[in-house]
Protein backbone atom coordinates (compact mmCIF):
# COMPACT_ATOMS: atom_id res chain seq x y z
CA UNK A 1 0.00 0.00 0.00
CA UNK A 2 2.76 2.44 0.89
CA UNK A 3 4.32 2.10 -2.56
CA UNK A 4 1.00 2.92 -4.22
CA UNK A 5 0.48 5.91 -1.94
CA UNK A 6 3.90 7.25 -2.94
CA UNK A 7 2.85 7.05 -6.58
CA UNK A 8 -0.36 8.94 -5.78
CA UNK A 9 1.44 11.76 -3.95
CA UNK A 10 2.86 13.54 -7.02
CA UNK A 11 -0.54 13.23 -8.73
CA UNK A 12 -2.10 15.14 -5.85
CA UNK A 13 0.50 17.88 -6.27
CA UNK A 14 -0.06 17.94 -10.02
CA UNK A 15 -3.84 18.23 -9.60
CA UNK A 16 -3.50 21.17 -7.24
CA UNK A 17 -1.00 22.93 -9.51
CA UNK A 18 -3.38 22.53 -12.47
CA UNK A 19 -6.29 23.98 -10.52
CA UNK A 20 -8.35 20.81 -10.89
CA UNK A 21 -10.52 19.07 -8.30
CA UNK A 22 -9.44 16.31 -5.97
CA UNK A 23 -12.74 14.45 -5.89
CA UNK A 24 -14.05 11.74 -3.59
CA UNK A 25 -16.97 9.53 -4.64
CA UNK A 26 -18.23 7.74 -1.54
CA UNK A 27 -20.67 4.93 -0.88
CA UNK A 28 -22.07 2.85 1.94
CA UNK A 29 -18.73 1.26 2.76
CA UNK A 30 -17.56 4.52 4.31
CA UNK A 31 -20.46 4.61 6.77
CA UNK A 32 -20.27 0.87 7.48
CA UNK A 33 -17.41 1.59 9.86
CA UNK A 34 -19.82 3.78 11.83
CA UNK A 35 -22.28 0.91 12.14
CA UNK A 36 -24.57 1.83 9.24
CA UNK A 37 -25.52 -1.30 7.25
CA UNK A 38 -24.39 -1.35 3.64
CA UNK A 39 -26.78 -1.94 0.77
CA UNK A 40 -25.13 -4.66 -1.29
CA UNK A 41 -22.70 -6.28 1.14
CA UNK A 42 -23.34 -9.79 2.44
CA UNK A 43 -25.58 -8.37 5.18
CA UNK A 44 -26.76 -5.41 3.14
CA UNK A 45 -30.23 -3.93 3.08
CA UNK A 46 -30.79 -4.85 -0.56
CA UNK A 47 -29.65 -8.39 0.18
CA UNK A 48 -31.65 -8.92 3.36
CA UNK A 49 -34.65 -6.85 2.33
CA UNK A 50 -37.36 -6.47 4.95
CA UNK A 51 -39.54 -8.98 6.73
CA UNK A 52 -42.20 -9.00 4.02
CA UNK A 53 -40.68 -7.40 0.92
CA UNK A 54 -37.59 -7.41 -1.22
CA UNK A 55 -35.90 -4.17 -2.34
CA UNK A 56 -37.09 -4.49 -5.93
CA UNK A 57 -40.56 -4.03 -4.46
CA UNK A 58 -40.38 -1.55 -1.59
CA UNK A 59 -37.52 0.47 -3.07
CA UNK A 60 -39.72 1.85 -5.85
CA UNK A 61 -42.00 4.85 -6.19
CA UNK A 62 -44.66 2.56 -7.63
CA UNK A 63 -44.71 0.50 -4.44
CA UNK A 64 -44.72 3.66 -2.33
CA UNK A 65 -47.81 4.95 -4.12
CA UNK A 66 -49.67 1.74 -3.32
CA UNK A 67 -48.21 1.11 0.14
CA UNK A 68 -47.00 4.41 1.65
CA UNK A 69 -47.36 3.21 5.24
CA UNK A 70 -45.17 0.15 4.60
CA UNK A 71 -42.42 2.26 3.08
CA UNK A 72 -42.62 4.84 5.84
CA UNK A 73 -42.26 2.07 8.43
CA UNK A 74 -39.04 1.05 6.73
CA UNK A 75 -37.81 4.65 6.52
CA UNK A 76 -38.48 5.21 10.23
CA UNK A 77 -36.73 1.96 11.03
CA UNK A 78 -33.74 3.12 9.01
CA UNK A 79 -33.72 6.41 10.89
CA UNK A 80 -33.56 4.60 14.22
CA UNK A 81 -30.73 2.34 13.05
CA UNK A 82 -28.32 5.21 12.54
CA UNK A 83 -29.68 8.06 14.69
CA UNK A 84 -26.82 7.62 17.19
CA UNK A 85 -24.07 6.84 14.70
CA UNK A 86 -21.06 9.11 14.63
CA UNK A 87 -18.56 9.92 11.85
CA UNK A 88 -15.59 7.60 11.78
CA UNK A 89 -11.95 8.32 10.96
CA UNK A 90 -12.70 8.14 7.24
CA UNK A 91 -15.39 10.80 7.49
CA UNK A 92 -13.15 12.99 9.62
CA UNK A 93 -10.26 12.65 7.16
CA UNK A 94 -12.49 13.89 4.33
CA UNK A 95 -13.60 16.87 6.40
CA UNK A 96 -9.96 17.65 7.17
CA UNK A 97 -9.02 17.35 3.50
CA UNK A 98 -11.73 19.84 2.54
CA UNK A 99 -10.40 22.23 5.17
CA UNK A 100 -6.88 21.81 3.77
CA UNK A 101 -7.55 22.36 0.07
CA UNK A 102 -10.81 24.33 0.22
CA UNK A 103 -12.30 24.92 -3.24
CA UNK A 104 -10.11 22.29 -4.89
CA UNK A 105 -12.11 19.67 -2.93
CA UNK A 106 -15.30 17.99 -4.10
CA UNK A 107 -17.29 15.22 -2.41
CA UNK A 108 -19.92 13.26 -4.33
CA UNK A 109 -21.74 10.83 -2.05
CA UNK A 110 -24.35 8.14 -2.50
CA UNK A 111 -24.88 8.01 1.25
CA UNK A 112 -28.14 9.32 2.69
CA UNK A 113 -27.09 9.37 6.37
CA UNK A 114 -25.56 12.87 6.43
CA UNK A 115 -22.49 11.64 8.34
CA UNK A 116 -20.26 13.64 6.00
CA UNK A 117 -22.02 16.81 7.10
CA UNK A 118 -21.82 15.70 10.72
CA UNK A 119 -18.05 15.30 10.31
CA UNK A 120 -17.72 18.85 9.02
CA UNK A 121 -17.92 18.71 5.23
CA UNK A 122 -19.75 21.70 3.80
CA UNK A 123 -23.00 21.67 1.85
CA UNK A 124 -21.36 23.82 -0.84
CA UNK A 125 -18.81 21.13 -1.74
CA UNK A 126 -20.86 18.01 -0.93
CA UNK A 127 -23.19 16.57 -3.57
CA UNK A 128 -25.76 14.01 -2.38
CA UNK A 129 -26.61 12.20 -5.60
CA UNK A 130 -29.05 9.81 -3.90
CA UNK A 131 -30.66 12.39 -1.63
CA UNK A 132 -30.78 12.12 2.15
CA UNK A 133 -32.94 10.92 5.03
CA UNK A 134 -32.98 14.29 6.75
CA UNK A 135 -35.54 15.81 4.36
CA UNK A 136 -38.87 14.95 2.73
CA UNK A 137 -41.00 16.27 -0.12
CA UNK A 138 -44.55 15.90 -1.40
CA UNK A 139 -45.11 12.53 -3.07
CA UNK A 140 -47.36 14.25 -5.61
CA UNK A 141 -44.73 16.92 -6.30
CA UNK A 142 -47.29 19.69 -5.75
CA UNK A 143 -44.37 22.09 -5.38
CA UNK A 144 -40.60 22.07 -5.42
CA UNK A 145 -40.41 22.50 -1.67
CA UNK A 146 -38.07 20.37 0.43
CA UNK A 147 -39.05 20.00 4.08
CA UNK A 148 -37.12 18.94 7.20
CA UNK A 149 -37.83 15.40 8.36
CA UNK A 150 -41.19 15.78 10.15
CA UNK A 151 -40.83 13.18 12.91
CA UNK A 152 -38.45 13.05 15.85
CA UNK A 153 -37.67 9.34 16.15
CA UNK A 154 -36.50 9.89 19.75
CA UNK A 155 -34.22 7.54 21.62
CA UNK A 156 -36.51 4.54 22.17
CA UNK A 157 -36.18 1.32 20.14
CA UNK A 158 -38.04 1.22 16.84
CA UNK A 159 -41.79 0.91 17.29
CA UNK A 160 -43.95 -0.04 14.29
CA UNK A 161 -46.87 1.90 15.75
CA UNK A 162 -44.87 5.12 15.35
CA UNK A 163 -46.27 5.45 11.84
CA UNK A 164 -49.84 5.52 13.15
CA UNK A 165 -49.07 8.05 15.85
CA UNK A 166 -47.42 10.47 13.44
CA UNK A 167 -49.33 9.89 10.20
CA UNK A 168 -50.72 13.42 10.11
CA UNK A 169 -47.24 14.88 10.49
CA UNK A 170 -46.22 13.06 7.31
CA UNK A 171 -48.73 14.95 5.16
CA UNK A 172 -47.66 17.71 2.77
CA UNK A 173 -48.34 21.14 4.31
CA UNK A 174 -49.40 22.46 0.89
CA UNK A 175 -51.80 19.86 -0.49
CA UNK A 176 -52.31 17.30 2.26
CA UNK A 177 -50.89 14.36 0.25
CA UNK A 178 -48.49 12.05 2.01
CA UNK A 179 -44.85 13.14 1.87
CA UNK A 180 -42.01 10.86 0.87
CA UNK A 181 -38.41 10.53 1.95
CA UNK A 182 -36.11 12.61 -0.24
CA UNK A 183 -34.15 9.64 -1.58
CA UNK A 184 -33.78 8.31 -5.13
CA UNK A 185 -35.84 5.15 -5.68
CA UNK A 186 -35.10 2.30 -8.11
CA UNK A 187 -37.68 3.36 -10.68
CA UNK A 188 -36.71 7.04 -10.67
CA UNK A 189 -34.18 9.02 -12.68
CA UNK A 190 -31.29 11.21 -11.63
CA UNK A 191 -31.81 14.94 -12.13
CA UNK A 192 -30.11 18.18 -11.14
CA UNK A 193 -32.70 19.70 -8.83
CA UNK A 194 -32.84 16.80 -6.41
CA UNK A 195 -29.80 14.65 -7.14
CA UNK A 196 -27.19 17.03 -8.62
CA UNK A 197 -26.62 14.97 -11.76
CA UNK A 198 -25.30 17.76 -13.99
CA UNK A 199 -23.16 19.16 -11.18
CA UNK A 200 -21.61 15.74 -10.56
CA UNK A 201 -20.74 15.29 -14.23
CA UNK A 202 -19.28 18.79 -14.38
CA UNK A 203 -17.10 17.96 -11.39
CA UNK A 204 -15.91 14.78 -13.12
CA UNK A 205 -14.97 16.82 -16.19
CA UNK A 206 -12.73 19.01 -14.05
CA UNK A 207 -11.23 16.36 -11.76
CA UNK A 208 -7.51 15.62 -11.69
CA UNK A 209 -7.71 12.63 -9.36
CA UNK A 210 -10.83 10.71 -8.36
CA UNK A 211 -10.98 8.55 -5.24
CA UNK A 212 -13.77 5.95 -5.33
CA UNK A 213 -14.36 4.98 -1.73
CA UNK A 214 -16.60 2.28 -0.30
CA UNK A 215 -18.93 1.87 -3.25
CA UNK A 216 -19.63 -1.14 -5.45
CA UNK A 217 -20.38 0.76 -8.65
CA UNK A 218 -23.81 -0.83 -9.01
CA UNK A 219 -25.71 2.33 -10.04
CA UNK A 220 -25.56 4.39 -13.22
CA UNK A 221 -24.40 7.86 -12.19
CA UNK A 222 -21.33 6.75 -10.18
CA UNK A 223 -20.22 4.69 -13.19
CA UNK A 224 -20.75 7.67 -15.47
CA UNK A 225 -18.75 9.88 -13.10
CA UNK A 226 -15.79 7.51 -13.23
CA UNK A 227 -15.88 7.05 -17.02
CA UNK A 228 -16.18 10.80 -17.54
CA UNK A 229 -13.23 11.52 -15.24
CA UNK A 230 -11.14 8.87 -17.00
CA UNK A 231 -12.08 10.25 -20.42
CA UNK A 232 -10.73 13.65 -19.33
CA UNK A 233 -7.46 12.09 -18.18
CA UNK A 234 -8.11 11.89 -14.46
CA UNK A 235 -6.26 9.42 -12.29
CA UNK A 236 -8.62 7.07 -10.43
CA UNK A 237 -8.04 5.37 -7.07
CA UNK A 238 -10.30 2.50 -5.99
CA UNK A 239 -10.44 2.38 -2.18
CA UNK A 240 -12.50 -0.59 -1.01
CA UNK A 241 -12.29 -3.65 1.19
CA UNK A 242 -12.94 -5.92 -1.79
CA UNK A 243 -13.06 -5.92 -5.58
CA UNK A 244 -16.14 -4.36 -7.18
CA UNK A 245 -17.57 -3.25 -10.51
CA UNK A 246 -14.98 -0.47 -10.76
CA UNK A 247 -11.91 -2.55 -10.03
CA UNK A 248 -11.06 -4.15 -13.36
CA UNK A 249 -11.30 -0.90 -15.29
CA UNK A 250 -9.30 1.01 -12.70
CA UNK A 251 -6.61 -1.67 -12.47
CA UNK A 252 -6.22 -1.80 -16.25
CA UNK A 253 -5.72 1.97 -16.60
CA UNK A 254 -2.19 3.37 -16.67
CA UNK A 255 -3.21 6.03 -14.14
CA UNK A 256 -5.43 3.75 -12.07
CA UNK A 257 -4.63 2.52 -8.56
CA UNK A 258 -6.27 -0.05 -6.29
CA UNK A 259 -6.02 0.24 -2.51
CA UNK A 260 -7.54 -2.55 -0.46
CA UNK A 261 -8.54 -1.88 3.14
CA UNK A 262 -10.94 0.10 5.31
CA UNK A 263 -11.60 3.68 4.31
CA UNK A 264 -11.10 4.68 7.93
CA UNK A 265 -7.50 3.50 7.65
CA UNK A 266 -6.69 4.64 4.10
CA UNK A 267 -8.28 8.10 3.97
CA UNK A 268 -6.20 9.44 6.88
CA UNK A 269 -3.13 8.36 4.89
CA UNK A 270 -4.40 10.37 1.91
CA UNK A 271 -4.92 13.33 4.23
CA UNK A 272 -1.32 13.01 5.40
CA UNK A 273 -0.07 12.91 1.80
CA UNK A 274 -1.90 16.17 1.10
CA UNK A 275 -0.41 17.78 4.19
CA UNK A 276 3.06 16.82 2.95
CA UNK A 277 2.30 18.16 -0.53
CA UNK A 278 1.06 21.48 0.84
CA UNK A 279 4.00 21.77 3.22
CA UNK A 280 6.41 21.15 0.34
CA UNK A 281 4.68 23.81 -1.77
CA UNK A 282 4.87 26.25 1.12
CA UNK A 283 8.58 25.65 1.57
CA UNK A 284 9.17 26.13 -2.16
CA UNK A 285 7.25 29.40 -2.13
CA UNK A 286 9.25 30.68 0.85
CA UNK A 287 12.53 29.94 -0.92
CA UNK A 288 11.43 32.04 -3.85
Amino acid sequence: MEQILEKIKPLLAQTLSQGKFITFLTGAGVSAESGVPTYRGSDGIWVEGSRNYKPQEFGTLRFFKDNPAEVWKFVLYRKTTFRDTQPNTGHMALANIEHLIQDRFRLITQNVDRLHHKAGNTTERTYEIHGNLETVRCSEECSGEIYPFPIDVGQAPYDATMIEKHWEALKCPHCGSITRHNVLMFDEYYDERLYKMESAIDIALNTGILFIVGTSGATNLPNHIMSTAQFKGSSVVDVNIEDNDFTAEVADASNGFVLRGKSGEILPKVEQLLREVLESESLSSNKK
